[in-house]
């Protein structure tokens, strides 16, 4: 039995000191792979900015062709005009366009990805690559590629329809939402039409209201005053918390007045997070009628909506200050709603945000 436990120990240990040794030499291997692209990178530096058109491009390993595709993209988000145009040129004549698209189709996740990024400079240039990009939203197996895929037609000046990109790409278990989220900004910028109707046409709260929520989110990002009264409604008939929040959140970023009706319902919101929005959506439109009721606020039962209240009033103004003021030297300027406040009431918020401020 002791034979048995010592050639166990003995096997184990020996395991665990291969296993070491192929993570050390991988390490290794690794340094020296960078160290080298590093360098042969200088080197294709010098070809790509010698280059002239009309003459032979330069002939490239496969490696040298990803190498070439990768400096590409970092010269191409730094230079604009005509040095831009000669850059995707030389790419697409050198063939490393071409080993690009080919990576779209490789098994690798991380090397598809990484090829729906780098496309993404050559979208508004070169057909092979949007139909590539194209092809890679519709029919890739994983939900992150076609993202990527989506968000490189988009930036490219090709983006795909609004529908499109919420079938092809909508899978928040398989995503990152802040990617999506970032997307649909992106497209809302140059379609905020396409939110318009198919938040009121096709998105379904009851169904997902996390994506009713991103899609007001994008409204703002369109800069686009059509759209207030739809905001206004989502606001305060929104069929669920997160979408009402995102609605005052978009108010908010269009400044816009019209938006005074929707605030007076949102303050007294069932919901801590929509009265925290509407709090910050008035103070950042500058809507001072609301100063009285906002420090009303500082008495709420949440913390976050108390503080948010706190750091309102001192945008609103000398109404506000005072108000502030006034909370901090008597306390509640509310009746309590909730035993929290017993350790947190509204003077420590007034004297935490004046103190922060240097007041």
């Amino acid at each position: 039995m002791f034979m048995i436990f010592w050639w166990t120990a003995l096997g184990l240990a020996s395991f665990s000191l291969l296993v070491m040794g192929f993570l050390i030499l991988r390490r290794l291997w690794l340094r020296r792979r960078h160290r080298r692209d590093e360098e042969r990178k200088t080197v294709l530096k010098g070809q790509l900015f010698n280059w002239e058109d009309g003459t032979e491009p330069p002939d490239l390993s496969r490696r040298d062709r990803l190498l070439m595709m990768e400096l590409g993209h970092h010269l191409l988000n730094t230079v604009r005009g005509e040095e831009a145009r000669r850059i995707a040129r030389l790419l697409q004549q050198s063939g490393a366009v071409r080993e690009e698209i080919g990576r779209l189709g490789k098994r690798s996740l991380p090397d598809r990805v990484q090829a729906a990024v780098l496309l993404a400079d050559l979208v508004d240039q070169d057909n092979e690559v949007r139909f590539a990009l194209g092809n890679a939203l519709k029919n890739d197996r994983d939900a992150s590629v076609r993202l990527t895929a989506a968000r490189a037609l988009v930036d490219g000046g090709s983006p795909p329809s609004l529908e499109r990109i919420i079938v092809q790409t909508w899978y928040p278990g398989a995503i990152s939402v802040r990617s999506f989220q970032a997307l649909l900004r992106k497209k809302a910028a140059h379609a905020p039409g396409e939110f318009s109707t198919y938040i009121q046409e096709q998105a379904k709260c009851e169904e997902d209201h996390q994506l009713l929520a991103l899609l007001t989110d994008a409204l703002s990002h369109g800069s686009d005053l059509g759209y207030l009264a739809l905001l206004r409604n989502l606001a305060t008939d929104g069929c669920h918390a997160d979408v009402r929040a995102a609605a005052f959140r978009a108010l908010g970023s269009l400044g816009h007045p019209s938006a005074r009706s929707a605030i007076s319902i949102g303050l007294t919101d069932e919901s801590w997070a929509v009265r925290g929005q509407a709090i910050i959506c008035a103070s950042r439109i500058g809507l001072r009628e609301f100063t009285p009721r906002i420090a009303e606020a500082l008495a709420d039962p949440q913390w976050w909506v108390r503080f948010r209240a706190g750091q309102a009033l001192l945008k609103l103004g000398p109404q506000g200050l005072i108000l502030l003021r006034e909370a901090a030297r008597r306390g509640a300027v509310a009746e309590p709603r909730g035993l929290d406040l017993a350790q947190e009431g509204p003077e420590t918020v007034a004297r935490a945000i004046l103190a922060e401020n240097g007041l």
